[in-house]
């Protein structure tokens, strides 16, 4: 096919971004862009829940068949990091047809306390590959250092009280938002 063969006249495909800066022989493979050299971000992933469930935070590190991710297949596939969820789930309503009932503040903290230290400890033990990315200077520097970069998503609002000190504790401070005291 025209894909697979080269031809004499070899065409660029100029859709790399303009802040990635990549030499002519890199930019042209059979008239394609060689997709390994963009990083690859995760918008959502249930890496923290699964640790937490399983409580064997290793397996993070060993290449593995189970949960959606781990550091070796994410650095296989040249994932340059991702948005690793913190979900705290509740009681489930009694009927389909009900909302479910609301979670405790201080259960929904300790859930959330307990996920967010899984990904400190993730950060700690992983000899330099992984990082959690709290700004964009962590972000970069993960990028320039073939880091894969951590950051901490929250899904839904459970464990955050509503004043926002809560916002300190779980070092979300880059958020732009400043609690009331």
């Amino acid at each position: 096919c025209a894909q697979c063969t080269p031809s004499s006249t070899p065409t660029v495909n100029y859709f790399t971004p303009p802040h990635i800066r990549l030499d002519e022989p890199e930019r042209i493979q059979y008239g394609v862009i060689k997709m390994t050299r963009l990083p690859i971000f995760d918008g959502h992933n249930d890496v923290l829940s699964r640790l937490r469930k399983i409580k064997r935070l290793d397996t993070f590190f060993k290449r593995n068949r189970k949960g959606h991710l781990d550091l070796p297949r994410m650095k296989t596939g040249g994932m340059a990091g991702g948005f690793f969820a913190v979900y705290v789930s509740g009681p489930k309503p009694k009927k389909k047809s009900q909302p479910f009932p609301a979670l405790p503040l201080d259960i929904a903290r300790r859930e959330t306390l307990a996920m967010t230290g899984i990904l400190s400890h993730l950060e700690a033990a992983s000899k330099k590959r992984f990082r959690i990315a709290r700004t964009t200077s962590d972000l970069r520097y993960c990028l320039r250092h073939n880091m894969v970069a951590a950051i901490l998503h929250f899904e839904g609002v459970e464990a955050i009280d509503p004043a926002l000190l809560a916002l300190e504790e779980y070092n979300l401070r880059s958020l732009g938002i400043k609690p009331r005291h």
